[in-house]
């Protein structure tokens, strides 16, 4: 999942997704919307908190759609999620509260705002997730094997690759 200012289509050359497919994995790099924490993000953000949601909620709910199509595709095997920037608090929260997700690789953390900051509300604007950073955070802890890499992931992709190839691989 991709970072703020960022979309789907900048997976396969910016962060390396085409070494996944030469090692044999299937590539889902889902385009959030509204994600460039502008004033749109602003407009949407404020909008879906009067309605009760917002829009970390809806990113995690697209998500949620599409490990539904891979998991009813007969050669897809044990998926892994992989995240840059706020796309790594949304794999993160992914890792912590759906099954079916075996991996998680992550290059940030999750950050909740708990004030509106300068008059935005972006999808880091989760009232119901104020104080549960700290827990979603801990990647030692979290429910299946995950790694931290370095921002941006500058250093490529045989780290994560050897990773996922254990961590999918030893998947039930």
């Amino acid at each position: 999942m991709h970072g703020h200012g960022t979309e789907a289509v900048d997976w396969p050359d910016a962060y390396f997704g085409l070494d996944y497919v030469d090692a044999g994995y299937a590539l889902a790099s889902l385009d959030s919307r509204v994600l460039y924490a502008d004033n749109l993000e602003t407009e949407v953000g404020r909008e879906l908190l009067e309605a009760g949601t917002n829009l970390m909620g809806v990113h995690v709910y697209e998500a949620l759609v599409v490990h539904k199509v891979l998991r009813s595709l007969a050669t897809v095997g044990p998926i892994g999620l992989i995240g840059h920037s706020a796309g790594a608090g949304k794999v993160d929260v992914l890792a912590w509260s759906v099954d079916g997700f075996f991996a998680v690789v992550s290059d940030n953390t999750l950050w909740v705002d708990r004030t509106e900051e300068r008059g935005r509300y972006h999808e880091g604007w989760v009232p119901g997730l104020a104080g549960w950073e700290d827990a979603l955070n801990d990647l030692d802890a979290a429910p299946v094997p995950a790694l931290m890499r370095a921002y941006g992931f500058p250093n490529g992709s045989n780290a994560v690759i050897a990773f996922l190839d254990q961590a999918l691989l030893s998947a039930p």
